[in-house]
């Protein structure tokens, strides 16, 4: 049975910028300690690490990267829970103030392990079958167009894309899961 409740739980950020430049800025940051995996109903010990980097070559073009990974382990003897990695690209060109281009990337790897009763290795059972470790990979690719020729008038044309993996085949062998696309016109009537 586990415990109803955990106290003195306790975890830390440290972050480290980078004097914004002109054309460049960065930061990294960590945020570890003990947390509670709410799934299992134990105590966890978490850890986080972030990185970004933004590039602007010329007022115009805009270059950011992040990476992120997160991994939670269990404090009774140290065995992943789960683990994320996220690494993810955006750029952006403005070749001039009315017209806009946005394309940002983010694979998304996660890794969960199968449930466990607080304390022990058994399996934690889910609607009367054991649970089991589950690992999803995608890759997500978002374009945005915007044309704003006058204030209060403004058209956006948008594009998503959604790619997945099995665990067992290569990134290049990922498939098609979701599209999607939006277009938005606005205009502003003026006396």
């Amino acid at each position: 049975m586990p415990s109803p409740r955990l106290d003195n739980l306790f975890n830390g950020t440290i972050t480290v910028n980078v004097p914004s430049r002109r054309t460049l800025d960065a930061s990294i940051g960590y945020t570890g300690g003990e947390v509670a995996v709410f799934a299992e109903g134990s105590e966890g010990r978490s850890q986080r690490l972030d990185m970004t980097l933004g590039w602007r070559p010329t007022p115009g073009i805009r270059v950011e990267g992040l990476a992120a990974i997160s991994r939670l382990t269990r404090a009774h003897d140290g065995s992943e829970v789960s683990r994320t990695l996220i690494p993810r690209l955006k750029l952006e060109f403005q070749p001039r103030r009315s017209l806009f281009f946005r394309v940002v990337s983010e694979l998304r790897d996660e890794r969960l392990d199968a449930l466990r009763a607080a304390g022990t290795q058994s399996v934690l059972y889910l609607n009367g079958v054991p649970s089991t470790p589950e690992t999803n990979r995608n890759l997500r690719t978002d374009w945005l167009v915007s044309y704003e020729p006058s204030p209060g008038t403004v058209a956006f044309f948008g594009y998503g894309s959604t790619l997945e993996r099995l665990e067992s085949e290569a990134l290049s062998g990922m498939r098609r899961a979701t599209d999607g696309f939006f277009l938005k016109f606005a205009y502003q009537f003026r006396n």
